[in-house]
């Protein structure tokens, strides 16, 4: 691939990637003196209209994030031949890919220090794409960057990431823009990290990037992420069983199974790397016992009248986030720092139809579901409910810590006849 000289008024020094339809190269800014990255669109490819508005759009998504762990978009312009280009900061610490194949030459063994630095960056990155109902759709070690800290100049060799570097996601060439659209989208995505509705025309959320992310760990953990038993394998090279476990949910065929937010997900990252000490077995048995106090409770309520805001506590339900889908889902979500109760299914019920709604828990050690007409539920992952008439329905998920401290997730849901 012959090197351009310069690409508008950015002199060009070398080619850093490049993919199906453009390429990057660091460039020098003639007007500043400063380093950049160009996304130069591929001279073939600049005239096909759907491309070049793909590219161009990527343009947009980057300006709307603004963030420091998504790379900077300083402008877009495009050449004399009409081949648009992104110009953009240039993270020069290599990509996570390259960092690591580098530790790994100089027998820099990856511990949970460095995944969980990973997830914690991961999570920052796709957090401030996710507020804009933006899904990556490429998550994988190439598209993420490792921004080098102002008194780093290389990493300890005993550490893969040092404490004073960042990781940015790049790459958004492939992002569904999920206000600005459905999330019926085509085939794409890197072999290993892509979720299995990735992988042929379908129907895409956030937890496509959840998988990724899981597929992610797991390649920084083992050197490979085409393993068919996580768990299995994780367990097995020495790492946490509940690490193993976390990313085989994380990684689940069925969306619906997975974490349903980034942030759920990370908080249960952390509790498997960096698990808090047991708690007493008094304080194990208080949380089991508050789970049969709630349902006495919840039953003696219904007798009297009573509704689940009441009996759940009257604190919590206000403080629930319930986010309504294009698609007619509902996730309702209460956290009280790493203790979350969150739950999703659909937002509509029909009478005589079975609904199937789906607990997200973390930092929990039981949770109870709440139902209609005194119904309770403990330590399901899954509560099935079938309306016999029109109306309003409540249902509330509690989640209970080993110390006995709770937080609830409530929603009250339409029955439709």
């Amino acid at each position: 691939m012959q090197l351009p000289e310069r690409i508008g008024r950015y002199e060009v020094g070398r080619l850093i990637g490049t993919g199906a339809f453009s390429a990057v190269y660091q460039a020098t800014d003639t007007r500043i003196g400063c380093e950049v990255a160009i996304k130069l669109l591929a001279d073939h490819h600049s005239l096909d209209p759907d491309i070049r508005e793909r590219f161009i759009a990527e343009a947009r998504l980057l300006r709307r994030v603004n963030n420091p762990r998504v790379v900077r978009l300083y402008d877009l312009d495009e050449t004399e031949r009409l081949q648009p280009f992104l110009v953009m900061e240039l993270v020069a610490g290599g990509n996570l890919a390259a960092v690591r194949a580098e530790a790994e030459g100089s027998s820099v063994a990856v511990g949970p220090a460095d995944v969980m630095t990973v997830a914690d960056e991961v999570t920052a990155a796709l957090t401030a794409l996710h507020e804009q109902r933006i899904v990556h759709r490429d998550l994988s070690p190439r598209n993420l960057l490792v921004r080098r800290g102002a008194d780093t100049a290389t990493p300890p060799r005993d550490r893969l990431i040092h404490p004073g570097d960042t990781i940015v996601l790049a790459d958004l060439g492939l992002s569904k823009d999920l206000a600005a659209s459905s999330g019926l989208t085509a085939a794409a995505g890197t072999d290993g990290f892509a979720a299995p509705e990735q992988r042929s025309a379908g129907v895409v959320d956030e937890r496509a990037d959840v998988y990724a992310a899981s597929a992610l760990l797991t390649w920084l953990a083992l050197g490979r992420s085409d393993v068919d038993e996580p768990a299995t394998a994780i367990r097995s090279a020495g790492w946490p069983e509940a690490f193993g476990a976390v990313l085989a949910r994380g990684r689940s065929v069925d969306p619906a199974a997975r974490p349903a937010t980034i942030a759920a997900w990370h908080a249960a990252v952390r509790a498997a790397l960096d698990p808090p000490p047991p708690a007493p077995a008094w304080q194990r048995s208080s949380a089991r016992r508050w789970v049969a106090i709630a349902a006495a409770a919840l039953l003696a309520g219904s007798a009297a009248g009573y509704g689940i805001a009441q009996l759940a506590g009257s604190d919590d339900p206000p403080a629930t986030t319930v986010i309504q889908g294009d698609d007619g889902s509902l996730r309702a979500e209460h956290a009280d720092g790493e203790l979350v109760a969150a739950f999703g299914g659909p937002a509509t019920l029909t009478v005589g139809e079975r609904a199937t709604f789906t607990a997200d828990v973390a930092g929990a050690v039981s949770w109870l579901w709440l139902g209609a007409g005194g119904q309770v539920v403990p330590d399901e992952p899954r509560l099935a409910i079938t309306p016999t008439s029109a109306g309003q329905l409540d249902l509330a998920l509690v989640a209970i810590a080993a110390d006995g401290t709770s937080v609830t997730a409530s929603a009250t849901l339409t029955v439709a006849g």
